[in-house]
């Protein structure tokens, strides 16, 4: 955990206001009264855990068609008015709205229409700014999903800045070894891949592998490393990597499972132009070989 962070959630949480210095945490007693230099009211209120009936009810409705993938459509229709009652009933600035932004969002989403997403993902990025504040978990979330959506849509650009923002915001909240870092990188490293942008691109995804530890994931991650070397020119480090890969798909899913067919036709792939660049290799220092004897 960030100490600073924490001391920033507390502050906010109780309405104080400290002096921006270097504080020494390490010691028994960081703080004095006069690090704090206001305090600010804060109006809190106790709310009902669920403000309509109605609302659940339509929303639990649309989870269900959405978790069963029978009719998007309708789904989307009734988060669609649950926002709208919640709206009515809390204002446009509460959880229950952002609740029902994310969930015509993810819809949207696993509709694959990610045009309209786009809109809706932002209202929910500026609300839970509102809600939560810049640096919480609940932020974070909606700019990984805004980069994920422009991803989606091709715009590398504003992809990669919300990636960043996400990198940024994780490294004031907590360590390097949050688990969130390693989809980052891999988002990141696909991005950079497929604008042709190999070492950087490969960069990324060894950065990913430094803290992945489910054997599953680490073969996929090797199998796209392989591949973004082999792109990249350097064919003994593609053809190395697909051989771990595939000997992690070997004893992970078994020699008959259709991922590990495919990780041995790559395997083989990478293999004859490993071969097929050394025979070249070796006629042209022939031929220099026969010229120099000239």
């Amino acid at each position: 955990i960030n100490k600073y962070a924490l001391l920033r959630r507390i502050c906010i949480l109780n309405g104080i206001r400290i002096h921006t210095r270097d504080y020494n945490f390490n010691t028994s007693n960081p703080f004095s009264i006069s690090d704090i230099y206001n305090l600010i009211p804060l109006v809190k209120s106790c709310e009902p855990e669920v403000i309509s009936n109605d609302i659940r009810d339509i929303i639990i409705s649309s989870k269900n068609l959405l978790t069963n993938s029978t009719n998007l459509n309708t789904a989307f229709e009734l988060a669609q008015e649950a926002s709208i009652l919640a709206t009515q009933i809390t204002g446009p600035v509460h959880k229950e709205v952002l609740l029902s932004y994310d969930l015509m969002c993810n819809i949207l989403i696993n509709a694959q229409d990610y045009n309209n997403a786009l809109s809706i993902s932002s209202k929910s990025l500026n609300l839970s700014i509102q809600l939560y504040g810049l640096d919480h978990h609940v932020t974070i979330q909606h700019h990984l999903q805004l980069g994920i959506i422009f991803m989606e849509l091709q715009n590398y650009k504003q992809s990669i800045n919300h990636f960043y923002t996400v990198l940024y915001l994780l490294s004031v909240i907590s360590n390097s070894l949050h688990p969130e870092y390693t989809n980052i990188y891999i988002y990141l490293g696909n991005i950079y891949k497929n604008i042709t942008n190999y070492p950087i691109s490969i960069d990324y995804y060894l950065d990913a592998k430094k803290s992945i530890f489910n054997l599953h994931k680490h073969g996929k991650l090797t199998d796209i490393l392989a591949e973004a070397y082999i792109n990249n020119g350097n064919l003994d480090e593609g053809l190395k990597e697909q051989r771990i890969s595939h000997k992690l798909y070997q004893d992970i899913l078994g020699l008959t499972n259709p991922v590990t067919n495919d990780s041995k036709f790559k395997l083989d792939k990478y293999r004859r132009a490993v071969t097929t660049r050394n025979v070249e290799l070796a006629k042209q220092k022939i031929t220099n070989g026969e010229l120099k004897n000239d």
